[in-house]
Formats: structure tokens, C-alpha cells, sequence
């Protein structure tokens, strides 16, 4: 999420430096702090919570639909559907303007939603048309043309998105994640399950363009059906204007995601072939978005609650710290298991044309840690109006990205383009993080203090699957006794390291998901 304009210097300032610098304590206390720090904590862990159970069940029915259409289908044809993409995130770039966010922020919502729901269909109007005069282009670029048909079929994704946008603005301003969850969740498993149907009809790479355009429409059609917004009122053409002028910021930021997020695919088609694009974005999938959809899960609840709290930055802060706790607890044993169980995954739940994806997997989940990392961080400075700040950082991550790709090309080194993703994750965390040191003064000692531990103890926990798999021969038995050791060891390393901090959190969190009360989910501990 996206959103342009800056904020009044003055914000930054609210409270004193004075006022921030006192919250510093050992590295063992701060949890007291972040308990007592939000009202909007009972919210978010029930938010969390629901978007955590359907983003499972969702992840694991897609994951295990991804697998079976790879048994199905060659790389050559991911790899098409793939460029099909790039040339729909390309005609994407202008989105919806930053809209969501702030319509999200504003408080005068109902005065201007009428105008954005309007301007919002004739962006997508646009940008479906963009699409239908683009592919001819592509088809003559890249000398495909099953191209025309993939990208003609996947314009029909912009005009869901904008019959989606006023239900689901609405339902995260008053914090209804539990819907938003089951919808959401609906059309992330019925794309996948029309995907298979029609793959094993022999469709193709078509099957995965209908499959994608099916689920697209599924969300926005239940979320207009549980939670309609009225078109109702006046269309305000300075109020248009206005938030058009505010997406200036969206459209550059946006610009830079998709040079940073499509620029390694691009250098892979080009220099290596339509089944390495196959192989890469598959890999891509797997090893980057698992981690960083799910830290996107907990991002769509915490950015509305950070936009409520904004204007105090010392909430902010300790909710920010709590925050990067919780994602690093998820983030740093799934790349320890990509780097560990890639090749016994491959082996056994593929077909040998995929074997090359190994190395590509193993190295791109430190590119899925990084921007796991990130989100709570974008997150708060998009809340606080700061999106020039994630552009900046967007832009520097691609100027990583490019120099890297640069060489992948001239030396012609497959290794290189999955190299240069994680240099420039990491060089988007690396910024955002240094922007919040600046500005919620925090200190470098607070945001390793709750990395610190899960590093260890995933580093740790990954040799438990490597000690397996060289005494055991690689079968599915071996692969769960690996996965369960490896999950096994890191919850036990991760509770000593922490003091028992680990679980307690996990039993505090499922007792606040149980409790109607705020001040009754709050340990004793914590109620002085």
C-alpha cells in the first residue's frame, strides 16, 4: 500500500525526543512496555488471528494447487503466463492512486467516497484498455503470440479490483478483518482449483490465466455482496483532482515495486529462455511470496490501527517494536527451511524438469526474509504520510537490482539474477529501518533484540533436517521427520533464548483471541 504526500514537520516532533528516549530499557523489559501500549491491541490480535487461520487453509490449498499444476505443466508454460504478467504489472503501475490508503486515513471518508468509487472505475477502465493495446507490443518483443490472448484475457483483472475497492475500504476502516479473511481467502483457493480443472482438461497455459482471472472476480463479488457501499452523491471534480494530485507519490513508488519486483523476471526471459522464467518465477513464488503474503496478512491489520495512532509516536513506536517480534518469529526458520528442504521438496513433489529451481529457492528465501522484515516498517511510515520515504527506498533497492542484473547478463549467469533480488531485499530493509531510527528514535540495540533470538535458533533448528537427510534416504517419511525435527528444535531453542518469552506470548495471544474484554486479556502481570 502506497500513498503520497507529506506530512506537516511538526507531526514528527509530538511528544519530544525526551519522550522517546525514555521508553530505552534492557532488552528484556520492552515487553512489558508494548503491552501497556495500545488500546488497538485486543483489535489487532483477533484481526491477526482470523487472517491467520483462512491465510493457512488459502496458502496451503494454493501451495499444494501450485504442485499439481507443476506436475502438469512444463516450465515453458509458467514462464508465459509469467511474461503475460509482467506486461499486466506494467499497464498496473498507476493502481488505484493511493486511494485505499487514504480513504483509509481521511476522516471525512463519506463525503468523498462517492467521487473515489467513480474515479476508481475509470482507472480501471484505463488501465484494462492499456492492457488490450499493450499486448500486441509484447507479442512482437518476445515472438509469442499466445501472448495477445493471455494478456486480453488478464485485463479483466482491473475492472474486479475496482468493484472490490469501496466494500473493502469500508470493512478495514471499521477493522472487520474476519470478513475481509473469508473472502479473501475464498478467491485465493477457487483461482487454483479452476486452474487444475482446466489443466488436466489440457488447456494449457490458459488454464492458469482463467484460474487467475476467476479468482479475481470471486473476492470482489462477495465482498460487494456482504458489505455494498452506496454510489450515492455527488461527483466532486476538485475533490478528484485532489486525490489524484496525491497519487503522485503512489505512481513513482509504484514504479520502483514494479522495476524491483519484475526486473529479475525480465533478465531471466531474456537471457535465458521462456522455461528458466518458468523455473524462476515458480521458485519466486514459493520463496518470497509465502513470507511476504503472510507478513501482508498482518500488515492489513496493522496499518489501519498505526494510521489511527499516528499522532503518537510513542505508540507507535513500541506497537512497531511488537510488531517486527512477531514477524521475525515466522520469517527467519522459513528461510532456514528453503535453504534446507528445497532439494528434498523438489525431489519428491516434482518432476525432474523442475531440479534446476533448487538453487534459485535456496537463495531467494533470504530475498523473502528481507522483505518479510520490511512490511511493519513501510507500514509505519505509510501511516505517518511518509510514502516519498518508501519510494526512496523502493529506488535504491533497484539501483541494487540493476547494477546486479547487469552482470547476470554480461556473464551470463543464471545464479546472478537470484543473487540480485536478495541484494536488493535487503537494501529495502536496510532503508526502511534507517528511516525509523530517525524517526520514532529507535535504537539499533531494540530491533536486534527481537531478531536476535529467531536467528539463532532457526540457524540452529536447520541443522536438525540436514542431520536427517544424511543418515536417511529422501523419502516422504524423512521429509516430515525433518520438517517436524527442524520445527521441534527451533521452538525449544527459541523458548530458551527468550526466557520463556515465546510461549508465553503465543498462550497470552490465544487468550486474547478468547476474551471479550480488553483489560481482562491482560496477564495479571501487566493489569497495574
Amino acid at each position: 500500500m502506497q500513498v503520497g504526500g507529506a506530512c506537516k514537520k511538526t507531526r514528527y516532533s509530538k511528544g519530544g525526543r525526551s519522550g522517546l528516549t525514555s521508553l530505552r530499557r534492557p532488552a528484556i523489559e520492552p515487553d512489558i512496555e508494548i503491552r501497556r501500549a495500545t488500546t488497538f491491541r485486543k483489535t489487532a490480535v483477533r484481526g491477526v488471528g482470523w487472517l491467520t487461520a483462512f491465510q493457512a487453509i488459502s496458502v496451503a490449498v494454493s501451495q499444494i494447487a501450485a504442485i499439481v499444476l507443476a506436475t502438469v505443466l512444463a516450465p515453458a508454460d509458467f514462464g508465459l503466463f509469467g511474461l503475460a504478467m509482467i506486461a499486466i504489472a506494467l499497464v498496473a503501475i498507476p493502481g488505484d492512486l493511493g486511494m485505499t490508503v487514504e480513504l483509509v486515513r481521511r476522516n471525512d471518508f463519506a463525503t468523498i467516497l462517492p467521487t473515489a468509487l467513480r474515479l476508481r472505475w475509470l482507472i480501471a477502465a484505463c488501465l484494462a484498455l492499456a492492457s488490450i493495446a499493450i499486448a500486441p507490443f509484447f507479442v512482437v518483443v518476445f515472438g509469442s503470440p499466445p501472448l495477445l490472448g493471455l494478456i486480453i484475457i488478464l485485463a479483466g483483472i482491473f475492472p474486479a479490483a475496482a468493484l472490490g475497492f469501496g466494500p473493502r475500504v469500508s470493512l478495514t476502516r471499521t477493522l472487520d478483518f474476519r470478513a475481509i479473511a473469508v473472502v479473501d481467502s475464498l478467491g485465493r483457493i477457487s483461482g487454483p482449483l479452476v486452474s487444475i480443472s482446466l489443466a488436466l482438461s489440457g488447456l494449457g497455459f490458459w488454464s492458469l490465466a482463467y484460474g487467475m482471472l476467476f479468482s479475481s472476480w470471486v473476492t470482489p463479488l462477495l465482498l460487494s455482496l456482504i458489505h455494498p457501499v452506496s454510489y450515492r452523491g455527488q461527483f466532486h471534480r476538485k475533490t478528484a483532482t485532489s486525490l489524484v494530485s496525491l497519487g503522485k507519490f503512489v505512481s513513482v513508488s509504484t514504479l520502483f515495486g514494479f522495476l524491483v519486483s519484475t526486473g529479475d523476471n525480465l533478465v531471466a526471459v531474456a537471457g535465458f529462455g521462456l522455461a528458466a522464467l518458468g523455473l524462476y518465477t515458480f521458485a519466486y513464488s514459493l520463496a518470497v511470496t509465502i513470507p511476504r503474503n503472510s507478513a501482508g496478512m498482518i500488515e492489513t491489520v496493522i496499518f489501519p490501527i498505526f494510521s489511527k495512532i499516528a499522532d503518537d509516536l510513542a505508540r507507535v513506536k513500541v506497537a512497531y517494536l511488537n510488531t517486527i517480534r512477531f514477524v521475525a518469529y515466522f520469517a527467519f526458520p522459513l528461510a532456514a527451511a528453503f535453504v534446507v528442504m528445497s532439494d528434498p521438496f523438489v525431489t519428491l513433489f516434482l518432476r525432474p524438469p523442475w531440479k534446476p529451481m533448487v538453487p534459485i529457492m535456496q537463495v531467494l528465501g533470504f530475498a523473502g526474509l528481507s522483505y518479510a522484515i520490511s512490511v511493519p516498517a513501510s507500514s509505519v511510515l505509510l501511516a505517518l504520510g511518509l510514502a516519498k520515504r518508501v519510494t526512496l527506498a523502493l529506488a535504491s533497492a533497484f539501483v541494487v537490482l540493476a547494477g546486479g542484473l547487469h552482470f547476470a547478463w554480461a556473464l551470463h549467469l543464471s545464479a546472478l539474477v537470484s543473487a540480485s533480488a536478495v541484494g536488493a531485499a535487503l537494501t529495502y530493509a536496510v532503508f526502511l529501518q534507517a528511516d525509523l531510527f530517525t524517526r520514532l528514535n529507535v535504537a539499533r540495540h531494540e530491533l536486534l533484540a527481537w531478531a536476535r533470538s529467531p536467528a539463532i535458533a532457526s540457524g540452529v533448528a536447520s541443522l536438525a533436517p540436514v542431520f536427517v537427510f544424511l543418515t536417511l534416504p529422501i523419502s516422504f517419511a524423512s521429509f516430515a521427520l525433518a520438517g517436524f525435527g527442524g520445527l521441534g528444535v527451533y521452538i525449544l531453542v527459541l523458548e530458551i533464548l527468550s526466557r520463556g518469552e515465546f510461549l508465553r506470548s503465543l498462550r497470552e495471544l490465544a487468550a486474547m483471541l478468547g476474551k471479550q474484554d480488553d483489560a481482562d486479556s491482560l496477564p495479571q502481570t501487566y493489569r497495574k
